[in-house]
């Protein structure tokens, strides 16, 4: 059984909205997180800053750009060394460089065609070439034989950053203490 990665937004201090500084750059790690199109070795470190009173949170998204701790960073490096990568991201809160906790881009390199078409319920669009674009999930449905022995993965053929985690790593993830991730029931997501 699998769950989708997500932001707490229960509680206002783990929850923050974290917002790119240059866009160009941004547009570089994204094409990378989402769509593989880049070496995110050889890009420019991302900057972001955090809109919140108090955050104190282990993940956020940065634009679409899934951002993790140091203390997150480690645990998966310990479980799933095999599927993660992570690069360093400089984070700015009221102005001034967060340097006491280490922030880094979470990269899934598992990306799997996983997405369950039939039972899924969703609005696409069909491209000049005849693809399907997607626009909205309203429902989601994964195809678990396909990533039953990974144990953490994107969807891959949706084109949102969707994380599905094995129940397994979601328990271990959650008892290292790490706050502002969630992890819920496929079908209880939107995108």
């Amino acid at each position: 059984m699998v769950k989708i990665w997500e932001v707490d937004l229960s509680k206002d201090e783990l929850y923050a909205d974290a917002w790119v500084i240059d866009k160009k750059i941004w547009f570089e790690w994204i094409q990378c997180v989402l769509h593989d199109k880049s070496q995110a070795h050889q890009l420019k470190e991302l900057s972001v800053r955090i809109e919140a009173d108090i955050f104190v949170g282990d993940y956020f998204e940065a634009n679409s750009i899934p951002v993790v701790s140091e203390r997150v960073k480690n645990v998966l490096l310990a479980e799933v060394p095999e599927y993660v990568e992570f690069f360093p991201v400089q984070v700015f809160h009221h102005g001034k460089e967060r340097t006491k906790d280490s922030f880094f881009i979470m990269y899934i390199k598992e990306k799997t065609d996983c997405f369950d078409w039939e039972k899924s319920v969703y609005r696409a669009s069909i491209l000049n070439n005849g693809e399907k674009s997607m626009r909205s999930i309203h429902k989601l449905v994964l195809l678990e034989d396909r990533i039953e022995h990974k144990k953490i993965v994107r969807v891959a053929e949706v084109g949102f950053n969707i994380i599905a985690v094995r129940e397994d790593l979601c328990q271990i993830i959650l008892n290292s203490g790490a706050k502002s991730i969630e992890f819920k029931e496929p079908h209880q997501t939107l995108w």
